[in-house]
């Protein structure tokens, strides 16, 4: 990590079940510190804006590590795994809030790192048309998403707007105008103000990372507006009509199961669009721990000018909306009670007689996507696959039980010619914080070192002998292995969406596998 960074965090508060969301922007030296940094934190007990921020971070020699932002009220940690490095220099990395020991006393939740282009941060540089995606709650808890587009003037002003929005099943179809303040020049922060037809105003703070993207967070009072977080894109290709979908795309969606607070909805698919309304999924479900493998559907659909594409429902297949960025790349939003939300990314050209298992081989990171509830795990790690069916993953997951160090899970996996794989003979061994002492040692020794060993080598070494002391209590055995299955689908030889499919998992999620 080397470059000014903007991050943006989603997950849940322990004690009150409500979202929380922190977005902002800092500055990682190459030597692992973090300075010049700036952050909005917003969640059940209000927002905090321009809150300055310090840090530290490690990574090893296989692209995972952590960090630590201090702010005046206190510190959090996070897990991190980097990818997309060009010249030693990490472009992207996802992230866990990792301190949560027992899983009842703290937040968790997944976010996203950005390395930052300054010379985006311009008023003249927000032009053009918008797509964007957020998901989160409404004030009453309820689960809530929007996709939507807009034109940004490049002068401050947002006009021709058009959104999508679900709140718990009800949907309405807002227009939208706004405003938007120029990027601050050391940071990229800046505020974006949208006016729903029919509803309240919607204050963000937003980050840029490019001209081309934001990651942007809610800033209005939770208690009466609740919170929403997500990602603004600049369109391609407009106008759009039918055409813009022909080609083969991965989609995922992240939800809820209507009726439940403790069970999520995850679905990850191919959709297959013949350019001319109509459409082909290849689609798995876990529905709680109903789960719905390998069905395939087939519906129409019709795109309009903004890019506002409406798919009509079938089979288990509901009616959603997706919001083009490009052709075959869109924001979706189902607007069934579930409220899913996600995202459809074009699939790489399939080599001649479809994939193969060698074609989706290597090491990746491994990370998860926002949660939809309080209990949804938040994990990073390394994904391994060989591309002669062997399959092993470590991973750090925070979940409502504590923390998990180095998980590590094996299977085989075979990939379909459509790109669609399957791990099975899956065994996922999990050791508690207890179990991984030395792990933990180590990941709070690379913290404390930098405050401690520059001064007095000594105090390194009791401050560690304290924390092991503090740990031994929890020392525990691990329970005995269980079986499982994932099923991912393939964007391109060096991406695929993967979820967890069991019986015995009510909260299964998306996970991100990307070189």
């Amino acid at each position: 990590m080397n470059g000014r960074y903007a991050f943006l965090f989603s997950g849940f508060d322990d004690a009150t079940g409500s979202q929380v969301a922190i977005a902002g922007s800092f500055t990682a030296d190459g030597k692992g510190n973090i300075t010049e940094g700036i952050e909005d934190e917003n969640g059940p007990t209000g927002s905090t804006l321009t809150v300055p921020l310090t840090g530290t971070y490690n990574v090893g020699s296989d692209n995972r590590g952590a960090f630590t932002i201090t702010t005046a009220s206190g510190s959090k940690t996070y897990a991190l795994v980097l990818n997309s490095i060009s010249s030693d220099v990490a472009h992207k990395a996802r992230f866990v809030e990792f301190d949560d020991t027992s899983g009842t006393k703290g937040q968790r939740g997944s976010g996203l790192l950005r390395l930052q282009d300054p010379s985006a941060f311009t008023l003249g540089s927000i032009t053009g048309p918008y797509a964007f995606g957020f998901s989160g709650q409404d004030a009453a808890g309820n689960r809530e998403a929007i996709v939507g587009a807009f034109n940004a003037s490049g002068s401050g002003t947002i006009s021709t707007g058009i959104a999508d929005q679900n709140v718990a099943g009800t949907a309405t179809n807002p227009t939208l105008t706004g405003t938007y303040t120029a990027p601050t020049t050391g940071d990229g922060r800046t505020s974006i103000t949208l006016n729903p037809s029919g509803t309240s105003a919607m204050d963000l703070a937003a980050y840029v990372v490019s001209a081309g993207e934001f990651l942007a967070m809610r800033t209005d009072t939770f208690s009466s507006d609740g919170l929403l977080s997500g990602t603004i894109l600049s369109q391609a290709s407009t106008p759009f009509d039918n055409t813009a979908l022909n080609s083969p795309a991965v989609y995922y969606l992240s939800g809820v199961v209507s009726g439940s607070s403790s069970e999520s909805y995850a679905e990850i698919g191919l959709m297959m669009p013949d350019g001319n309304g109509t459409l082909t999924f290849d689609t798995d479900i876990s529905s709680g721990n109903a789960i719905g493998p390998n069905r395939t559907f087939g519906t129409t659909y019709s795109v309009l000018n903004a890019g506002r594409v409406t798919v009509m429902p079938a089979g288990a297949i509901t009616a959603r909306i997706q919001y083009l960025v490009d052709k075959n790349q869109a924001f979706i939003l189902d607007t069934s009670p579930n409220v899913g939300f996600g995202f459809v990314e074009r699939q790489g050209p399939a080599p001649s007689g479809g994939f193969t298992n060698s074609s989706f081989s290597g090491t990746f990171s491994a990370g998860t996507v926002a949660p939809s509830i309080t209990a949804n795990v938040g994990a990073t790690g390394l994904a391994m696959l060989d591309g002669a069916g062997n399959f092993s993953e470590s991973a750090s997951a925070s979940t409502l039980s504590g923390l998990f160090v180095n998980q590590t899970t094996t299977g085989t996996y075979s990939v379909g010619g459509n790109g669609r794989g399957a791990v099975t003979s899956l065994v996922i061994t999990t050791a508690g914080v207890g179990g991984s002492v030395v792990t933990l040692l180590l990941l709070l020794s690379l913290l404390l070192s930098r405050l401690i060993s520059r001064r007095n080598p000594s105090r390194r070494t009791l401050a560690m002998l304290c924390v092991a002391v503090l740990i031994a209590p929890m020392l525990a055995g691990c329970p005995p292995p269980r079986t499982n299955q994932f099923v991912f689908y393939m964007v391109s030889p060096t991406k695929a969406v993967m979820i967890h499919e069991s019986s015995t998992d009510a909260t299964p999620g998306i996970t991100i596998l990307e070189q």
